[in-house]
């Protein structure tokens, strides 16, 4: 729930947005509501002192604010140098005193204004401007990029869509208190609660847009929607707008067409239009909160239900939909044109048999997709799939699993067969059926009904995902057992990413690399490596533009002259990762050589190595097989997105 820093935010916020809804009340659905300026006048005259209050509250609560995030981004106590620093050193810092400028102008506007009705445009583009600069204070600024400046435009238009519907609430509210007091007021009242009727269409179609924008940026997937801090703020709020909306349309569809028919029709017109604004406050009490909250995409989800929906029981192994899915599908197909030709024909009875039907195919394909779920589910590694904890999580196999599931995990070590199952715990076979948030809570907990026991205790959280790393890497490389020299375009394994550096240049990462160009990575030792280092260095001006990455197997880093552009210093993880649980790498890199076609998409596609017997080397062959690589289709190895926690 929102605390006394999030509730300063809300407050300043709501001083923020207000003024700017009640200057388009007054602009843009008052004054052309009336030829004259009486009722007008009234309303501007009454507004006044509640915009002057608000300039007041804006002004204060950014002071706090700025102290508050002064004190939080250095960690030390408030001093007048610590303020000047964070105003003169930091985005926000720079956006406040931006703010504060525009702030003093519509301050001076407000307490000098006399009540015309024609000198209310200043007012308004000060005030929308005010509003707005909140977009370049949050999580807009810290996105990078086009969808930095995505967000950044989205959240614009969700304020000034909110500043419109919120801020013209109130001088609504006034309205219409005025006509209940003075049925002279009706018309004016009538006039304008119509035209408030459009504005409010228009900035809630600007509000589920854009909402859906920041949504899709700063949320990402429904999991993270109900499974982090920020997901469950965003769902209350998006229970307060269902809520506004809901009074909005009875107003616009039930009181308003009754407005000067119906007397008192004012009096509820007024009364849900204080409603609606006392459930904005509270929205804006909760905007408060996100804006102090990491976004939902930048955190790992805690999965709050005990299933949820998956394809997988619905699909046999070529991809074709199951027969009873199949079957239901149709059925529900047939069912909503049966609903839509009833309704078009009005046969009620034909219609309720189509509802029926379409609703029980559709229940029976979504009860067939529901499976268990548990609350890693939808986690994240945080550990990227990477040499270091690949090696890292080989050895945390083979101290805690391989007694088990053996050493290519297929279910043969020692201590399988006391362990009184029908088939041995495989680990190979379906291993990449499960994500990894699956894996991980079955290896902080076990498996009920299994005998495989919890290592919470014994595995810290980061070698638990270490070792999910190693098996994806052990799967990967018994799928693609067969890849030789050859591209075959079903083959591929994600290479493992690795730093290095190249003589004096600055250090680098294979990930990097991805889009630029293909890789040639060798493996070589001396001096059975010369010659064929010799012929690769001569010949990348004729390999298409791949990047020749070049690394000892062991300690000895010499290498002819010549090479300095091939030559890279890494860590000796990557030899190890790159053996991994496949038995044709290790005998590649025993016999001292072995080279790997790594395509721009990051998929090893290839592997060149003496092994392979007479011919291995021939660079026709290899610049045929890069010529493959770039013709097939660039889809990257998917990157774990950047995740906090796990």
């Amino acid at each position: 729930m929102p605390d006394v820093a999030d509730l300063n935010r809300g407050l300043h916020f709501a001083a923020s947005l207000l003024p700017a809804g009640a200057l388009v009340f007054l602009t843009l659905l008052a004054a052309p509501a009336t030829a004259g300026a009486g009722p007008v006048g009234d309303l501007r005259s009454r507004l006044r002192l509640g915009l002057r209050a608000a300039v007041v509250v804006a002004f204060a609560t950014g002071v706090v604010w700025l102290a508050a995030e002064a004190v939080s981004m250095s960690g030390t106590a408030l001093s007048p140098r610590l303020l000047v620093l964070t105003l003169t050193s930091t985005s926000f810092g720079q956006v406040w005193l931006v703010r504060a400028v525009v702030l003093a102008a519509l301050a001076l506007w407000a307490f000098r204004a006399r009540g015309a009705v024609g000198d209310d445009g200043v007012g308004l583009a000060l005030s929308v401007a005010f509003a707005v600069t909140l977009a370049w204070i949050g999580h807009p600024v810290g996105t990078a990029g086009a969808a930095g400046a995505v967000l950044l435009t989205s959240q614009a238009v969700h304020l000034v869509a909110a500043a419109g519907w919120l801020g013209a609430l109130l001088p609504l509210a006034l309205a219409l208190a005025a006509a209940r007091r003075e049925p002279a007021m009706l018309p004016f009242a009538a006039a304008v609660t119509r035209r408030f009727s459009y504005l409010g269409m228009i900035c809630v179609l600007a509000l589920l847009a854009s909402g859906l924008v920041n949504s899709w940026l700063l949320v990402g997937t429904i999991p993270q929607l109900f499974g982090t801090a920020y997901g469950h703020v965003l769902l209350m709020k998006v229970a307060l707008f269902l809520a506004m909306l809901g009074f909005a349309a009875v107003n616009r569809f039930h009181w308003t067409p009754r407005l000067e028919i119906v007397p008192q029709s004012v009096r509820r017109l007024g009364r849900n239009a204080i409603v609606e604004l006392g459930l904005g406050l509270g929205i804006l009490a909760l905007v408060g909160a996100l804006g102090a909250t990491p976004p939902a995409a930048h955190e790992q989800p805690l999965w709050p239900f005990s299933f949820t929906f998956s394809t997988a029981p619905i699909l046999l192994w070529d991809g074709r939909l199951d027969p009873d899915a199949l079957t239901a599908l149709a059925i529900a197909g047939a069912g909503l044109a049966l609903t839509i030709v009833a309704a078009v024909w009005r046969r009620h009875v034909l219609a309720v048999l189509g509802v029926m039907a379409a609703i029980g195919g559709s229940v029976h394909v979504l009860a067939s997709m529901v499976v268990p779920a548990y609350p890693t589910s939808f986690m994240r590694s945080p550990v990227p799939f990477a040499a270091d904890a690949i090696v890292h999580g080989a050895r945390t196999y083979a101290d805690h699993c391989v007694a088990c599931h053996g050493a290519e995990g297929l279910g043969d070590g020692p201590a399988a067969a006391s362990l009184n199952l029908p088939s041995p715990p495989t680990l190979v076979g379906h291993l990449t059926d499960h994500p990894d948030g699956e894996l991980f809570w079955w290896i902080s907990n076990g498996i009920p009904g299994r005998p495989m026991p919890s290592f919470a205790a014994e595995i810290p959280p980061r070698d638990r995902w270490a070792l999910i790393q190693y098996l994806r890497a052990q799967a990967d490389a018994s799928i693609c057992h067969a890849m030789a020299w050859r591209i075959d375009p079903e083959l591929g394994d994600p290479a493992p990413d690795f730093s290095f550096q190249i003589g004096d240049g600055a250090p680098e990462t294979l990930v990097e690399q991805r889009g630029r160009a293909n890789i040639l990575l060798v493996l070589y030792s001396r001096p059975g490596s010369d010659a064929r280092l010799r012929q690769l260095a001569a010949a990348r001006p004729e390999l298409y533009g791949t990047r020749v990455i070049a690394i000892p197997i062991g300690d000895d880093t010499a290498a002819p002259a010549g090479m300095a552009e091939m030559l890279a210093h890494a860590p000796p993880d990557v030899v190890e990762a790159y053996a991994i649980a496949d038995p044709q790498r290790r005998k590649a890199l025993a016999a001292g050589h072995v080279e790997y076609l790594i395509d721009r998409a990051g998929f090893v596609r290839a592997r060149w190595s003496p092994a392979d017997g007479e011919g291995w080397h021939d660079l026709a062959e290899l610049k045929a097989q890069i010529a493959a690589a770039d013709r097939m289709p660039f889809r990257p190895v998917e990157l774990p997105a950047h995740v906090h926690g796990g």
